[in-house]
């Protein structure tokens, strides 16, 4: 919830917040007003940070370690987890790409080579 100014010299209220937003418009009335109502809303909790500390660390002792909340990439083998089988991929795509670039290079190059000896001729 940024401030911008309007060409006309009016002032704008955006999604973005300027890092280098001036003084005056931080008092803008809808700015305010947008970031008490935005800290209510992300203050609204049913529990303090506590309870739902001892909430989780529970819920970990009686499921025995939760094996059902264990992200999938621990599993995964290393070179897919570096998405090393996708990197390589990509770079054989773009050495087929440039290797037919270079050929291609080159074949033009002789044939344009010939048509001048021809001429010469």
């Amino acid at each position: 919830m940024g401030v911008k100014p309007v060409p006309r010299g009016l002032l704008l209220c955006s999604a973005r917040l300027s890092v280098r937003v001036p003084l005056k418009y931080v008092a803008c009335f809808s700015y305010a007003s947008n970031m008490r109502r935005l800290s209510a809303i992300f203050h609204d909790q049913p529990e303090t940070p506590l309870e739902r500390a001892v909430y989780w660390t529970e819920y970990v002792l009686r499921h025995g370690g939760a094996p059902h909340l264990r992200s999938v990439a621990v599993d995964l083998p290393l070179y897919q987890y570096l998405l090393l089988d996708v990197g390589l991929v990509l770079l054989l795509l773009l050495g087929t790409v440039l290797a037919a670039l270079v050929l291609l290079t080159r074949l033009l190059w002789r044939v344009v080579r010939n048509k001048s000896k021809q001429k010469q001729q």
